[in-house]
């Protein structure tokens, strides 16, 4: 089975507990792989100033980030499978 790590300040993690959760196959109810069992949020709140060096989207003019936006949710609906 494949264990996961978690990405925050541009690095993958290990949970600081040690403790993985079973990720289950919704279809067969079937473990098909281990994720960190922390507090992610905590970590990212924390840290988030790398992640956002060269301003990245934050450039870009709010008027402009609203009309992306629309386009990036029909981009993860499409791949979600969800109809």
């Amino acid at each position: 089975m494949r264990t996961f790590q978690y990405f925050v300040d541009n690095a993958w993690h290990d949970p600081a507990s040690g403790s993985y959760i079973d990720s289950e196959n919704p279809a067969t109810g079937e473990a098909w792989a281990r994720v960190p069992d922390c507090n992610v949020v905590r970590v990212a709140v924390r840290y988030p100033r790398p992640g956002f060096a060269g301003g990245g989207i934050f450039t870009v003019d709010v008027a402009v980030r609203r009309g992306i936006v629309p386009g990036v949710i029909d981009k993860v609906l499409e791949g979600s499978h969800l109809d």
